[in-house]
């Protein structure tokens, strides 16, 4: 009986580590931007952060907050711009700037009141964050949303949901909220894997025309040498 169900389960792992690899094959793998693609991409970012530390202030300010209530919020994103240059590695500036993204995305949330329209807000900064194509800055995302959700719908409800329903039960609307976020997540991971292959087969293209360029130079040295011995 122990033999038959251990052959029962080595039979079902090997389709089970192949549907394993099948699923990682098909995600994106991440880091595959050229550098000089990413570093134009994390220019932008950076500059969408500063811009946004200042549209925080000013929409603060029109709200009713204080001046240095708002500059203190709003100096997160800022810093997140600042410290995010040459000196750290791609990947740490990655995540540093999608956390800088994601804590404007709270902090405008916060600043409305729990406005449901302000929380469209986590929606565009989720999109521009796939543009790192960095599971580690996208994963940090979709956590951010989750937990933000939840532990400050806990501790100041009506700084993250305006509606009775939210402010009664705050975890299960941060879990209706993370879901969506994890809707247009799938969608995102989709467009970045499509993106990858574009890359990989321009790359493999461009390799099988710079081998064909060699194998013709070779053939015309060849022909060059054959001539010049008759």
């Amino acid at each position: 009986m122990r033999a038959a169900t251990d052959l029962g389960s080595n039979a079902l792992a090997p389709e089970g580590e192949t549907l394993f690899r099948r699923a990682r094959k098909w995600l994106p793998k991440g880091g595959a931007l050229p550098r000089e693609d990413w570093e134009s991409r994390h220019r932008a970012i950076r500059a969408l952060l500063v811009a946004q530390a200042v549209g925080l202030i000013v929409f603060g300010v029109v709200r009713g907050f204080g001046l240095l209530h708002v500059s203190t919020e709003a100096s997160i994103p800022a810093i997140c711009a600042l410290v995010t240059g040459s000196m750290m590695k791609r990947g740490q500036r990655a995540v540093v700037a999608t956390f800088g993204l994601v804590a404007t995305s709270g902090i405008l949330v916060h600043l409305s009141g729990g406005t449901i329209e302000a929380h469209f807000h986590f929606f565009i900064m989720l999109a521009v964050i796939s543009l790192y194509q960095d599971w580690r800055a996208f994963l940090l995302a979709i956590a951010f949303v989750a937990v933000h959700h939840g532990v400050a719908g806990v501790v100041d409800a009506r700084s993250v949901f305006n509606h009775q329903a939210a402010l009664a039960h705050p975890w299960t609307w941060a879990a209706i909220h993370a879901l969506f976020v994890l809707g247009e997540s799938v969608a995102l991971v989709i467009a970045w894997r499509f993106s990858e292959r574009a890359h990989e087969h321009a790359a493999e293209s461009q390799h099988q025309f710079m081998e064909e360029q060699e194998q013709r130079i070779e053939e015309r040295e060849r022909a060059a040498e054959a001539l010049s011995r008759s």
